[in-house]
């Protein structure tokens, strides 16, 4: 099982002033969760301050992601130090150690690199596109090497 943490503004939807529109690009994390089975997901967008895990899951998976809903299963504790470098990493370290997890088997997709120490494991998106179909193929291609232990 490959654990990924994710963002949402400029990741599921494009961070401009010009398209306030949400989840816009829930369809492509869809083709990843269905293409990689086991991939799970761990919410580290600031939306997890103010709304459930379920919440968060069934905004993700509206339109056609119903089916995926039990993939989604945690969000990552908020330090309160971002915008500090590596501070999102630290999150899901924090996260990863509250459950157990024994495993390096993870990776994440964040429209902000920096937040992370550990940048060899984050899908890096363009905040002003979003995710785009080029990106899945480097999500699965990553999640393919932590599995490996490549990363």
């Amino acid at each position: 099982m490959t654990i990924l943490f994710l963002d949402f503004d400029g990741v599921l939807h494009p961070e401009t002033d010009d398209n306030p529109a949400f989840f816009t690009r829930n369809t492509l994390l869809h083709e990843i969760l269905r293409r990689d089975n086991s991939i799970m997901v761990v919410f580290t967008t600031t939306w997890r301050s103010s709304r459930t895990v379920a919440k968060l899951a069934s905004l993700v998976c509206h339109g056609g992601g119903e089916d995926l809903l039990s993939r989604f299963v945690g969000s990552t504790p908020d330090l309160d130090k971002i915008p500090d470098p590596g501070a999102r990493g630290e999150e899901c370290m924090a996260w990863m150690k509250k459950i157990g997890w024994s495993t390096l088997d993870w990776i994440a997709l964040d429209d902000n690199p920096d937040w992370f120490s550990t940048r060899a494991r984050v899908v890096g998106i363009d905040p002003q596109k979003g995710l785009v179909v080029d990106d899945i193929e480097r999500v699965l291609l990553l999640a393919e090497k932590s599995r490996a232990g490549l990363v």
